[in-house]
């Protein structure tokens, strides 16, 4: 997980802050036949927030980013990263401050049971 200082988005009309948080996750196929993952589902989360992909971010670097739906052939491993959005004004300023010190994990899935993975 790497956090980064400006989302490249431009916020110069809104009175808040960016970051980018990306994040890389390793998918493999362990079954005998192509497989199609779809990454929607996937958000980031930390105490009192959560978001999904960057859309806009995802579209505008796909060469960096993985896809919203990764096909993977039988047996195959592969790296992809995905970028996520956070803003200043979700957070109180000295918790902004300290982004970095914050534990985030990644959702799965909320119901019936929440799964996730600590970063």
């Amino acid at each position: 997980m790497e956090i980064y200082e400006n989302s490249g988005i431009d916020t110069s009309k809104v009175n808040y802050d960016t970051k980018i948080i990306e994040v890389s996750v390793c998918l493999k196929n362990t079954t005998e036949e192509e497989k199609e993952v779809p990454i929607t589902y996937l958000s980031l989360e930390t105490t009192g927030v959560g978001t999904a992909i960057s859309q806009e971010l995802l579209m505008g670097n796909s060469e960096h980013y993985g896809s919203m739906v990764e096909k993977l052939e039988p047996g195959e491993e592969k790296v992809v990263t995905y970028p996520y959005e956070i803003c200043s004004i979700w957070f109180h300023k000295k918790d902004w401050k300290n982004i970095e010190m914050r534990s985030f994990w990644m959702t799965f899935a909320s119901y019936p049971d929440k799964i996730v993975l600590y970063l």
